[in-house]
């Protein structure tokens, strides 16, 4: 089997974080219950002559840990063929059976978990040198298919026969060895299996059929163990509703590329032995580069496989610069190729159709200086990294060049503070003499991916003759492309070790003569060697440092995030239970607290990510500072009091109270920083909070923030990376204390938007003193205090509303609370159903519309879109509201570009939900 492996292992590494982690944080509710044996099925069938457990089996097995993980059970396997297990838990000899698709016949007999474990596609296979092509179904009639006995997977392939106008001799076999052992001697034409199994190698697909959801099955004769399933299964995917594709591309996304088969029209344009041009650049090295006139570098490589693989023959055409490749790629008028970003975005604005990736990788900031924070960048003109570089790190001043090797030179020569490279460009760069004591850094926010391109004025049966082959290309044939391209090995010669260390050199001449001359050439060499390895070895260090702490952060999420969620479910259980009215009307109002505590975490989370992608703005308004402030200490005292903290503030040098700024951004910084100042000092313990402004240039001020307290302390080397998202300091005083590491990282954040600075005094055990300046323009306004009316809820009774919320849990709520005020709701369940049911609706008969975003079918924006362009005479006025859990300014945007009138962010505040309303339906 000829799989491409897929190179990205980071993102392989990040799903089995993501997996790993959800089972090892699971909540298990049996805790007190004996522990449940479970026999399972496994299908002897899956083994295709793989010694050992081949990779379903492992996937079967993990996808059952994690069950395990809610339902405490453990299991016993059961190993048969596939029709035998069917049986087997027909008669209650075994408990449970994985991937069985659901029918009509097999419901008599079977319990069906409530939620599917994934999606099986069909596919029919052929051998390597079958006489079939791709799609080919006039050729299909009639042929001899084998499948695995007791599969509804055959049923799959006849009814998708029956629409292409085929039809199939069917021939079953005990297991799928055994039917691909026929397929290879010749007995069946072709063989249908799904993509839930391994296939064995010299083999290519013919067809990819129908896909239909899989289930857990468990035997008639036992209720319990089914409940117990389905609630196991609930359970873990409200903690990781993406449960089922992470697993699933932790175990066969390396597999999933296998070998597909030509189409007929494919292998004519093959066989006409067509020549493409391919547009390459000559100073895009490890990619693509010209040694004596030749193509070289990792594409030209994969270009050349290609043309083995396809007959195709490939003739390249070299330019000088990215922009150049761009330029004459676009007034060609032959069959051509280049390589290309994989961006689907950048590929269309550049009139181009591209492949899957062949090379992924991330990307690495390139400085001569670590220490320097970098204000300029090289970047190459008009190519994919500057692109991003401009969305990602607007402040960054680019400038621009035709060549990466031109923005190398740049900072080697102070010409710019650092460029950006990919993970190969990086290596290739750094093992040249010249870029070796670099700092290369890899980036979060960048990856970059190369893909062939297409014009879209070439042939249409080209891209996919392209796509094809790269995925018959073998892992070992790619990784041997990369290893060959990646680095320059610049020869160890006397005259290099002259320019390297001339002086060294020099000295050993004079002194020693050439012997000695050769051995100093020798050990320099080692030296070089062993520097070179422990650079690498930094790097690679550095890597693995921001995995654990990215690891460390997903690890402290899943605490602080299931520790108001056991608050939820616990006290949920118990107001259920309750029938003293007080007892669980304060149980509701411990779920509601620890619903707004996870709420302002998810919150957090999301604003850094808003700030670090560039989005973070200040909604400027005229603010009391003192009142801000004041507010906050309001809220921190009875936290104090409880830890018998003495927590005092002095705000009398405010010499300008009233100025311009963002009141919920300055709010947050003082919280954050007086919160951590509580939670870091220990009983009987002081915080003092101190805030002061000073007139600049008679419009402004500098406000002064210090809060300081006498508690734990930082070490000094903590204090260099205590903004950083995810850090915390490991100390012995802080294992009991939890927290996610971003409440430093927003305060950072928001001093840097407004202009400001942070510095910070910590010493162990004797405290720390934070302070924050801002420079802010003073304001003539006053305050607005006047509070906003209070809601009439007489107003709605009678309304008739169009709820569109695809989520039942969501619609329930929304429906009662509309329902307490007397609104009509009529729900739908997506945007396509809503929108008919609008266009049903007599005019006027809706008094207004509460719209979800992501919705099924038809998401809300073009739902919205669509009732404002209706033809009646109240698809105009008729107020439509975004109800969403959406609460990003992107999002509000979009909502009034397509024709809403307000924004609702979920969870839902009754009196907000009802006064913006109010407001639109008054208009």
């Amino acid at each position: 089997m000829k799989n491409r492996r897929v190179l990205s292992i980071i993102s392989l590494a990040a799903v089995a974080v993501m997996f790993f982690a959800v089972s090892f944080f699971a909540l298990s509710y049996n805790v007190c219950a004996a522990q449940r044996t479970v026999r399972v099925g496994i299908s002897d069938t899956d083994n295709t002559g793989i010694s050992g457990e081949n990779e379903t089996v492992l996937f079967q097995k993990d996808y059952l840990q994690a069950i395990s993980e809610y339902a405490d059970w453990k299991y016993e396997y059961v190993s048969a063929s596939w029709d035998e297990l069917l049986k087997m838990v027909r008669n209650g000899k075994i408990d449970l059976l994985m991937d069985v698709t659901k029918t009509d016949e097999r419901m008599k007999y079977y319990n069906f978990s409530s939620e599917a474990m994934g999606t099986e596609m069909c596919y029919l296979f052929g051998r390597s040198d079958t006489k079939y092509n791709y799609n080919d179904y006039k050729a299909f009639n009639g042929m001899k298919v084998g499948y695995e006995k007791g599969s509804t997977v055959i049923d799959e392939l006849q009814k998708y026969g029956r629409r292409k106008g085929f039809s199939v001799k069917p021939k079953p076999y005990k297991s799928g060895a055994a039917m691909f052992r026929a397929l290879d001697a010749g007995k069946v034409d072709t063989v249908v299996q799904t993509n839930y199994f391994e296939t064995p190698e010299g083999h290519v697909i013919l067809a990819k059929c129908s896909s239909t959801p899989v289930y857990f099955i468990t035997s008639k004769k036992d209720s319990s163990l089914s409940e117990e399933l389905d609630d196991a299964m609930a359970q873990l995917f409200s903690y990781n509703p993406s449960f089922n594709s992470d697993i699933f591309e932790l175990h066969f996304g390396r597999a999933l590329s296998k070998s597909v088969g030509y189409t007929k029209e494919e292998h004519a344009y093959m066989d006409k032995k067509p020549v493409v041009y391919v547009y390459y650049e000559t100073n895009w090295a490890p990619f693509e580069y010209e040694t004596g006139g030749k193509a070289e570098g990792i594409t030209p490589d994969i270009i050349r496989a290609i043309g083995k693989e396809t007959g195709i023959k490939f003739k390249f055409i070299l330019s000088s610069s990215t922009k150049a490749v761009y330029d004459d790629a676009s007034s060609a008028s032959n069959d051509l190729i280049m390589a290309v970003s994989y961006d689907y975005s950048w590929a269309k604005s550049h009139g181009l159709l591209i492949t899957e990736p062949y090379v992924s990788g991330s990307v690495m900031r390139v400085a001569k200086d670590s220490g320097k924070s970098p204000a300029t960048v090289a970047v190459v003109k008009g190519g994919y990294l500057e692109h991003r570089i401009s969305k990602t790190y607007p402040k960054l001043k680019e400038v621009p060049y035709l060549t990466f090797g031109e923005c190398m030179d740049a900072v080697a020569d102070g010409d710019a503070d650092c460029t950006f490279l990919n993970y190969y460009q990086a290596n290739y760069y750094r093992s040249m003499g010249k870029f070796e004591s670099f700092v290369y850094q890899p980036v979060s926010d960048i990856t970059q991916s190369i893909s062939l391109g297409v014009t879209e004025e070439s042939n249409p049966l080209l891209l996919g003759i392209l796509s094809k082959s790269l995925q018959s290309l073998s892992a070992d044939t790619i990784q041997s492309i990369l290893s060959e391209n990646s680095t320059k090995t610049e020869q160890f010669s006397f005259g290099m070790m002259m320019r390297r260390y001339p002086v060294r050199m020099a000295a050993g001449i004079a002194a020693f003569g050439i012997g000695i001359g050769l051995i100093i050439f020798l050990l320099v060499s080692l030296r070089i060697r062993k520097r070179q390895n422990r650079e690498l070895a930094e790097a690679k260090a550095e890597a693995e440092a921001a995995n654990r702490a990215k690891s460390e952060f997903l690890s402290s999420m899943s605490h602080d995030l299931r520790t108001p969620l056991n608050g939820i479910i616990g006290f949920t259980d118990y107001a259920m239970n309750e029938h003293d009215a007080d007892k669980k009307q304060d149980y509701l109002s411990k779920v509601k607290s620890s619903g707004e505590l996870m709420r302002d975490m998810v919150n957090d989370t999301l604003e850094l990510s808003r700030i670090e992608s560039g989005k973070g703005t200040l909604d400027l308004q005229t603010v009391d500072l003192q009142d801000v402030a004041e507010t906050v200490m309001t809220s921190m005292r009875p936290y104090a009091e409880l830890k018998r903290l003495e927590l005092t503030d002095d705000f009398s040098g405010l010499v300008n109270r009233m100025v311009l700024a963002d009141k919920i951004k300055i709010q947050k910084i003082i919280l954050n920083l007086v919160s951590n100042a509580i939670k870091y000092t220990g009983e009987g313990g002081s915080v003092a909070v101190v805030m002061t402004s000073a007139d600049i240039s008679g419009s402004g001020s500098n406000v002064s923030l210090t809060v300081k307290d006498n508690g734990i302390g930082m070490s000094e080397e903590f204090c260099r990376t205590m903004f950083e998202p995810f850090t915390q300091e490991k100390r012995a005083e802080t294992d009991t204390m939890t927290g996610t590491g971003l409440g430093l990282s927003i305060v950072r954040k928001y001093v840097d938007l407004m202009g400001g600075t942070v510095d910070v005094k910590s010493k162990i055990h004797i405290g720390t003193e934070v302070t924050v300046v801002l420079p802010l323009k003073n304001s003539d306004e006053g305050v607005d205090v006047t509070e906003k009316p209070a809601v009439r809820y007489e107003i709605f009774a009678g309304k008739h509303a169009l709820l569109f919320e695809d989520n039942n849990v969501n619609a329930e709520i929304a429906q009662m609370i509309l329902g307490d005020a007397g609104v009509i709701t009529d729900r739908a369940a997506d945007g396509k159903a809503g929108l008919e049911m609008y266009a049903g609706s007599g005019d006027g008969y809706y008094d207004f519309i509460l719209m979800d975003i992501r919705m099924p079918v038809m998401n809300g924006f073009e739902a919205a879109a669509a009732i404002r362009g209706m033809d009646r005479s109240d698809a105009a006025t008729v107020p439509v509201i975004a109800m969403t859990a959406d609460a990003f300014e992107e999002s509000m945007t979009e909502a009034a570009a397509a024709g809403m009138n307000g924004y609702i962010t979920k969870p839902i505040d009754r009196d907000a939900m009802f006064r913006t309303i109010a407001e639109n339906i008054s208009k």
